[in-house]
């Protein structure tokens, strides 16, 4: 039973909601059991508690909103991923990939144009 298993995980992070261990696990069992729309809350909240990694949750994040067809929120988390000291050219390249498959060959290019500015010595930019 994943659902009853990523509801005890969360009532964790009630009781220690500065555990990022548990909100983890929280995210991995929601994950497992389809529990998209709560999966993105608890991801939004690791990137709140864990700042080296922020970037990464909220890729995910955008992942899953872009797969729940909440394409605007999906582009407002890439952006507040690129304002990250820890966004990398993978968050670009991922952003500009939603573009091409929503029909934005234009966006996807501005967005691949910013990524060769922020990262001018990488050539897979």
């Amino acid at each position: 039973r994943p659902t009853n298993a990523a509801s005890t995980a969360f009532e964790a992070t009630r009781i220690k909601p500065d555990s990022k261990r548990a909100w983890l696990l929280t995210s991995r069992l929601q994950h497992e059991a389809g529990m998209s729309l709560a999966e993105i809350e608890t991801l939004e909240m690791l990137s709140k508690l864990d700042a080296k990694y922020a970037a990464e949750y909220l890729q995910q994040t955008a992942t899953l909103q872009f797969q729940l067809n909440q394409i605007e929120q999906a582009f407002e988390t890439l952006e507040r991923i690129f304002a990250l000291p820890t966004a990398t050219l993978k968050h670009y390249q991922i952003a500009a990939s939603f573009c091409l498959q929503i029909k934005k060959a234009d966006q996807a290019v501005e967005i691949l144009r910013r990524a060769t500015r922020i990262f001018p010595r990488d050539r897979s930019a």
